[in-house]
This record gives C-alpha cells, sequence and structure tokens, in this order.
C-alpha cells in the first residue's frame, strides 16, 4: 500500500503538476487506486436557531463570543429576551452541557461580559409565540370544521361559532374525546391489563399445584387442563372488555346551549378536542350475555327486563347481579337497572359469569382414591383386631 499526496500531482483545477521529486507513480496493471472524500459534517462552527431572522452556521473563530454573532436586530419581534441558551457539545466526548443567559441584559449592560463561545456551539433563542389551539367539531352543527380557541375558551362558545344545532341533533348524545385522557386511559388500561393477566395467572398456578397433590397423574392433569381453559377463557373476556373500552371520552350532560352555558359541564377545551353531536337514536341495544345481541327499536315505557327478552333473554352464564347501563352520554348507570325505564341510546350490557369448576372425572377419581384407602385402614385395623 502506497500513500500518495495528490495535491502535489494535480493543481486545483485539475490539472497534472510538474513533478521533479518523484511524487507522481506509475501505474500497473492490477493497481487499485482509491481516494477518499472529505467529512461532510462541518465542526468549525457555530449554530444560532429560534427566534432569529438569520439562523444558521457561522464560521467560528477564536475569541468569538455571543455579541459577535448575536445582535439586537437579528432578533425578531416574537423573540424571549429574558432568557436563551448555549447548547454546547463537547468535541471529544460529545457531552451536551446547557448555558442559560439573558440576551436583554447581555444587550442593555454594555459592561456585561461577554460569553466566550466555543466550536460546535449552539445559540437557540426562544419565541413567546404560542402554537394556536384546534379543535374539530362535526355532526349535527350548522358549520362543521376546525375551530382556533381563543384562550381560556370553553364548550358552549365553540358550539355558538359552529352556528349552533341543527333541527335533528341530539345533545344529550354529545361526544367529547380528549387527547390527553386518551393518553392517561390507555396508561391505566394497560396497568389493569398486566395486572388482571399476573393475577389470573397466578390463581391458576395456585389450584394447579393444589391439584396435583389429591389427585392422580390423570386427574391431575385434567385438572390442569380445564384450569388453564378457564384460565383462557377470562383472558378472552379481558380482552373482550378492553377492546370495547372507549378511550379519552369525557361525559358531558347537557339538552341545550342555553342549559349548557355557565354549567359545570360548559368545560375548557383543549388543543385536538374532537366533538361530535349525533342524530336522535331509535334504539336500545343489547349486549353480552343474551342468547340474541342486537339492537332494537326503542318504545316508550319498556324497562331493562322488556327489552333483555326482545334479545332473547339471559344465558345459563349471565351475571345477572352486574348488568349495566350505558347512556347516550357515555355515562354509567348499574343501581336499580331493572325497574328504570329506557331511552333511546341505551345500551344494556350483561356481564358474562366464569366459574372455575372441578372436572366430573378428577372428582370422582379422587373420591374413589379416598374411599379405597379408608376401605383398606378398615380392613387392616379388623385383621388387627381378631
Amino acid at each position: 500500500m502506497i500513500d500518495l499526496d495528490l495535491s502535489k500531482i494535480i493543481d486545483t483545477n485539475g490539472k497534472s503538476r510538474p513533478t521533479s521529486n518523484g511524487a507522481d507513480l506509475m501505474l500497473q496493471d492490477g493497481d487499485f487506486l482509491r481516494v477518499a472524500s472529505l467529512p461532510t459534517q462541518v465542526v468549525n462552527v457555530v449554530t444560532l436557531a429560534g427566534a432569529v431572522k438569520n439562523s444558521g452556521p457561522y464560521e467560528f473563530r477564536p475569541g468569538m463570543g455571543v455579541r459577535d454573532i448575536l445582535k439586537p436586530d437579528q432578533l425578531t419581534v416574537d423573540a424571549y429576551m429574558d432568557k436563551a441558551e448555549i447548547v454546547r457539545t463537547d468535541p471529544l466526548t460529545y457531552e451536551t452541557k446547557v448555558i442559560s443567559f439573558s440576551p436583554k441584559a447581555l444587550f442593555e449592560n454594555e459592561k456585561a461580559d461577554d460569553i466566550a463561545l466555543q466550536r460546535m456551539d449552539q445559540i437557540v433563542v426562544g419565541t413567546q409565540m404560542r402554537p394556536p389551539s384546534v379543535v374539530f367539531v362535526e355532526g349535527e352543527v350548522r358549520r362543521p370544521g376546525y375551530f382556533t380557541l381563543e384562550t381560556g375558551e370553553k364548550l358552549s362558545s365553540v358550539v355558538k361559532r359552529a352556528g349552533g344545532f341543527t333541527a335533528t341533533a341530539f345533545p344529550e348524545g354529545i361526544v367529547l374525546v380528549r387527547e390527553s385522557v386518551r393518553k392517561r386511559q390507555q396508561v391505566e388500561l394497560d396497568r389493569f391489563v398486566a395486572s388482571e393477566r399476573q393475577r389470573l395467572t397466578a390463581q391458576t398456578a395456585a389450584m394447579a399445584a393444589g391439584t396435583v397433590g389429591m389427585s392422580p397423574v390423570s386427574g391431575a392433569a385434567a385438572g390442569q387442563a380445564a384450569e388453564q381453559q378457564v384460565l383462557s377463557l377470562r383472558l378472552q373476556q379481558l380482552e373482550a372488555v378492553t377492546s370495547r373500552a372507549e378511550l379519552g371520552r369525557v361525559v358531558v350532560n347537557f339538552k341545550s346551549i342555553d342549559e349548557l352555558q355557565g354549567s359545570e359541564d360548559d368545560i375548557l377545551l383543549e388543543a385536538k378536542d374532537r366533538i361530535t353531536i349525533p342524530q336522535p337514536p331509535k334504539t336500545v341495544s343489547v349486549i353480552g350475555s343474551v342468547k340474541n345481541p342486537s339492537t332494537v327499536v326503542y318504545r316508550v315505557g319498556l324497562n331493562l327486563e322488556d327489552y333483555v327478552q326482545q334479545a332473547g333473554g339471559m344465558t345459563e352464564d349471565a351475571a345477572k347481579s352486574e348488568m349495566y347501563v350505558v347512556k347516550a352520554n357515555g355515562s354509567t348507570e348499574g343501581a336499580y337497572v331493572r325497574i328504570k325505564d329506557m331511552k333511546p341510546g341505551d345500551t344494556i350490557v350483561i356481564p358474562q359469569k366464569i366459574e372455575a369448576k372441578t372436572p366430573q372425572l378428577s372428582l370422582w377419581q379422587s373420591v374413589a382414591s379416598i374411599v379405597g384407602s379408608v376401605a383398606l385402614a378398615a380392613a387392616g385395623i379388623a385383621v388387627i383386631g381378631r
């Protein structure tokens, strides 16, 4: 391998230089010539970023300070004058350090010490401007679409800006989905599912361990298989419940804009809120442990039992004491639901009752083993008594 200095052989215009010291080299058949490229990352610079007019890299010179690169006329009108930052990266260890300073104090007090810069420093000037908060309104309003929020604007104000409700609007069923709430609920839901999985697995393992000591091998195996089946059913039920969860919904209860305005339900809106105003529902849904889960037409005066019967009635594994009703506005009622009249848009939910049952074969094998042991013991006592 032979190193060559191409600058001694070729000038900047690509023409051959006259050489007398043997810098040029005669190539032979099979030689491989490799010309390395220059690094594209420029490190001998400082960078200006943020609320400035001319952001970008600047050539670093020894002895350069902040005043040399950041001038008062460089700042935009929204620049935050009380605090800016120098992001400093060590060229050897690449560790980052942040140095805060006040542009206002630096410009107003000429006697104030300038801050010395180092190569690869980045001066970041913050902005006082906040991006506008936007919400989306759809459904039965006169002017649906995106709306930019004023500071402290509430739900009633945005609905008015959207032209109010149409003649076919159903305000009681408003769906307000909030991104910040959805994220928090997703974290809690994931934590709950993980906890339930761990609990169910530990419970099944404990039952399987208890079965081994009191049954023959075949009976224990059958018991473990049954418990595994129960665990699988419980996990399926857990997944079904979590998949039906409507994350991010904020329950709001009102019937008109006049009733909403000034009430506790007239909440402050946040960026990315999504508001949907549906049409009046005309049905009641029945889901869960019924013979024919379905949606039936709402009729005045019918109660929960009537709608359940229209869905074929409850199944044998229905948890009758745990049923509840999800109202059109997203709220849930679980007390005295059997005697209450249903409303349009209600959803009747009847959970499934899952109970671990001892397999019959394993049970009778255990009983037979116990009876046999007692019989042998009785016979032994009788022999000794003679």
